[in-house]
C-alpha cells in the first residue's frame, strides 16, 4: 500500500492578514504556484504549443473559416489543404447553435472519427452543408488504412450491428 505524504504548507500570506483560513489558504497556493515556489517550473512557449497542438494531424488549430456570414463556397476555399476534420468543420454553418448536440468543431470531429453516423444533424446549414458533409464523408471511405483514425483501423471486421426496429407511437 502506498502512502500519499501531502505537500508542505507555504506561508506566504501572514495569519494577522484579514483574511478568512480558506482565503488564506487559497491565496498562498495561488501564490506559491505562481511564484514557483512549491518547486514547479513554467512551460516555455515552444513547450506549452506541444501540449496544446492536436494530435496527429499537423494541424495549426486555426479556423478562419469561422465565419456565419461567410457562404459556404468561401469557407470550403479557406480550408483547402486542411485536414478532413477541418474541412468538416468549414462546411458546417458555423454558429455552434448546439442544434446537432454539439458545436461545429466537436461535430466535425465526431465525422471524422466515426463516432457520428448522423450527417445531416446540422440544422442551420441546410441541404448545401448536409450535401457537402455527406460528399466530405466520402472521402473518409476512400481514405487509406493509416490515415484512417485509430479507433476505426482497430475495429475487427466482424462487428455485428443490432439494429432495433422503430417503435409505434400514437
Amino acid at each position: 500500500m502506498n502512502q500519499i505524504t501531502p505537500m508542505p504548507k507555504i506561508e506566504i500570506i501572514p495569519a494577522s492578514a484579514p483574511f478568512s483560513e480558506a482565503q488564506r489558504s487559497w491565496l498562498n497556493g495561488f501564490l506559491a504556484g505562481a511564484l514557483g515556489l512549491d518547486g514547479s517550473m513554467a512551460l516555455s512557449p515552444a513547450q506549452n504549443g506541444a501540449v496544446l497542438a492536436p494530435a496527429g494531424d499537423a494541424d495549426d488549430g486555426e479556423a478562419p473559416w469561422h465565419d456565419q456570414t461567410l457562404p459556404i463556397a468561401e469557407r470550403m476555399k479557406l480550408a483547402e489543404g486542411r485536414p478532413l476534420r477541418r474541412r468538416l468543420m468549414a462546411a458546417m454553418a458555423q454558429q455552434d447553435c448546439g442544434q446537432c448536440g454539439y458545436n461545429c468543431s466537436d461535430y466535425s470531429d465526431a465525422i471524422a472519427n466515426r463516432s457520428e453516423a448522423r450527417l445531416n444533424l446540422c440544422v442551420p446549414g441546410g441541404k448545401e452543408t448536409a450535401r457537402m458533409v455527406k460528399a466530405l464523408y466520402e472521402e473518409l471511405d476512400k481514405a487509406p488504412a493509416a490515415a484512417k483514425p485509430a479507433a476505426v483501423a482497430a475495429m475487427p471486421a466482424t462487428v455485428s450491428v443490432v439494429v432495433s426496429e422503430p417503435g409505434r407511437s400514437r
